[in-house]
């Protein structure tokens, strides 16, 4: 998904998403791996260039930190960074990530993050399979994905 739909779809707003490795680039608590929720999405700076993202970690607080590096340096002077943001009191539930699409907002989200499974969608699939009949909920899976890339 581009930046600039990513602006115009507020419904996005609520959505888990789960960081890629692009996240790294940008400065910030989260890192390749952690899921966070969408809490809001608008343009920013003085260009409108900016999409500006609000993420909130509450909901995996703990299922993040398995993720957690060692990115800051502690006041004992070692040369290395042996503190994660939220030993160095830098970690927060919610945080603005400033992330730049450039002038025609082409930029890819899925350098910094993909979205999770909707819990509505996966009821949905549960409540489908239901009524198929199938015995399989793998072996129907599958046959709805080859339906769909064979064009049926």
């Amino acid at each position: 998904m581009l930046f600039s739909e990513l602006i115009s779809i507020q419904s996005l707003v609520g959505k888990g998403v789960e960081f890629n490795a692009g996240i790294e680039d940008q400065e910030g608590y989260a890192e390749n791996g952690m899921r966070a929720t969408i809490m809001s999405v608008k343009k920013g700076g003085d260009d409108g260039d900016l999409c500006v993202i609000e993420f909130d970690f509450t909901q995996f607080d703990e299922y993040n930190k398995q993720f957690e590096s060692s990115n800051y340096y502690d006041k004992k002077g070692n040369n290395k960074a042996c503190l994660t943001a939220r030993e160095a009191g830098y970690y927060k539930l919610h945080e603005k990530y400033y992330l730049y699409a450039g002038t025609n907002w082409d930029g890819d989200t899925d350098e910094v993050f993909s979205f999770l499974c909707d819990m509505n969608d996966i009821a949905l699939l549960k409540e489908e399979f239901e009524k198929s009949g199938e015995a399989s909920y793998m072996g129907w899976l599958e046959s709805i994905a080859l339906e769909k890339i064979k064009g049926q």
